[in-house]
């Protein structure tokens, strides 16, 4: 099917253009004009034309350049002012240094408002002309009347921040950029030893480089294939990474989860100390690797490098999601709520993982007319193993929010939670019917799988439930 909207050479166009190609001399286009049409209206523009049919602006080009993408493409760009416009646009030329039309388009029908009319807007025009031979074209313009586009503009205060300096404080921490923002770490034994980790190619880590004492840049690296010196037998190890003349670096370093962060922000390959701290702008730690008995494989935790410190996810019908979860984690909050209740059914949020030693459980909730008196129940007897509860309305058409909050002590493998649930009745104006307040509390240990894949979160008859995790290093 033919374009509706085009653009061609005139005859005038096409025999300048051809002696420009024979001669050497390259044509020089160094201006655009619009105009409305033929009686207001769209016509089929012609190689015949010498002029527009209604000229209604004519202004120096802003923009001609060769397509980045199409060689045979010469792209001529203006900008209509402020100062002009009460006019539609519907058709366009380009004009040589003679004033001859060179080309002429149809063009989409475009208003240029005035402010008097009460709007006002400058206005943007792109022409391109197709040749076979675009150094036949003299791909100048005046720079004097040259305007930026929006694009171009926030393009070039990109690049121009790319290359400024920023104080270390400024940059951001390190992100791997792969599903799970985390770096996949592979452990093998060593014969007598506390074996080896390696990590693969081609994986992609922003992280900051110090350009000058105190300030530096941010980019993206990718991973080459990496495997460690071999590991001593029953020791903790952080795999670490920074750049080091501009290249990712990958590197081990003895440590404990109680390390500080040195005034450095990086820490030091095979160093036998301090390797415990997590990433800084300038040094991301990838995994904390704990090696057992001389001859077995090294136990890997996985630390998640990411902008942020919050995920959610919305739970419908039953099902499983994982909670991110790395050595690196002090506390996290869960919040969960299941404002739309589930029209037959109980819903319920659940930990999902094993390791629970025990629950506890207290509850409050008014009645008598109106809910003016309230009632209590506990279950303080410490039942285990058994999990701690996130959330349940524990009647068909109540809603529930709760806050499920655990406290992390990864060198004993040992966590502790404590939930609050609030329950309502939809409908019920007094609460007497459906109120409840419920705390729990809770203890669990800390498993392999939990660091694998993320603490497990279960959920069952769920309409539209809001679950999100929070985390603080």
């Amino acid at each position: 099917m033919a374009n509706e909207f085009f653009t061609l050479l005139t005859a005038s166009g096409k025999a300048k253009l051809a002696a420009a190609q024979a001669n050497g001399a390259p044509l020089q286009i160094s201006q655009m004009a619009v105009g409305d049409g033929d009686n207001g209206g769209y016509y089929t523009p012609s190689e015949s034309q010498t002029a527009l049919k209604h000229e209604t602006w004519r202004g120096a080009l802003n923009h001609l350049a060769v397509d980045p993408n199409n060689p045979n493409w010469v792209v001529a760009e203006a900008v209509l002012p402020d100062t002009v416009g009460g006019f539609y646009i519907r058709e366009v030329g380009l004009f040589d240094s003679r004033g001859d039309l060179i080309a002429i388009g149809k063009f989409p029908e475009s208003y240029k408002p005035l402010l008097a009319a009460g709007s006002n807007k400058q206005l943007y025009v792109r022409m391109i002309l197709e040749v076979s031979n675009t150094a036949a074209v003299t791909l100048l313009v005046d720079p004097s009347v040259v305007l930026a586009t929006r694009s171009a503009v926030d393009q070039r205060i990109a690049e121009e921040l790319a290359k400024r300096d920023l104080p270390l404080v400024a940059l951001p921490l390190p992100c791997v950029a792969t599903a799970d923002n985390r770096m996949a770490v592979t452990a093998a034994a060593v014969a007598g030893q506390g074996g080896t980790v390696s990590v693969p190619a081609g994986v992609a880590v922003s992280l900051g480089q110090e350009t000058q004492a105190g300030s530096g840049k941010a980019g993206t690296f990718v991973s080459s294939a990496w495997t460690s010196p071999v590991l001593a037998p029953g020791s903790e190890y952080f795999l670490r990474a920074q750049l080091v003349s501009g290249v990712l670096t990958c590197y081990v370093q003895k440590g404990a989860l109680t390390d500080v962060t040195p005034a450095s922000l990086k820490g030091v390959a095979n160093g036998t100390v301090g390797g415990g701290f997590f990433s800084t702008a300038l040094d991301v730690c990838l995994a904390r690797v704990i090696t057992g008995a001389a001859g077995s494989v090294p136990v890997v935790q996985k630390v998640i490098n990411r902008g942020a410190s919050s995920w959610s996810a919305t739970m419908n019908g039953s099902g499983t999601v994982y909670l991110p979860f790395d050595p690196f984690i002090k506390t996290g909050r869960i919040t969960a709520s299941t404002i739309t209740p589930h029209p037959t059914q109980i819903s319920q949020v659940s930990h999902g993982s094993g390791g629970w030693t025990g629950a506890a459980y207290w509850l409050g909730y008014p009645s008598g007319t109106g809910g003016a008196t309230a009632n209590t129940s506990s279950y303080l007897n410490w039942t285990g193993p058994a999990a701690v509860l996130i959330t349940s309305n524990n009647v068909v058409g109540d809603a529930v929010v709760s806050t499920c909050t655990g406290m992390f002590e990864h060198i004993a493998g040992k966590s502790m939670w404590q939930v609050l649930q609030m329950e309502h009745q939809i409908g019920d104006a007094t609460g007497a019917n459906g109120d409840e307040h419920l705390m729990g509390e809770g203890t669990k240990n800390l498993l392999p799988a939990d660091y694998d894949n993320g603490l497990a979160i279960s959920y069952t008859n769920c309409v539209n439930a809001l679950l999100t995790w929070e985390v603080v290093r």
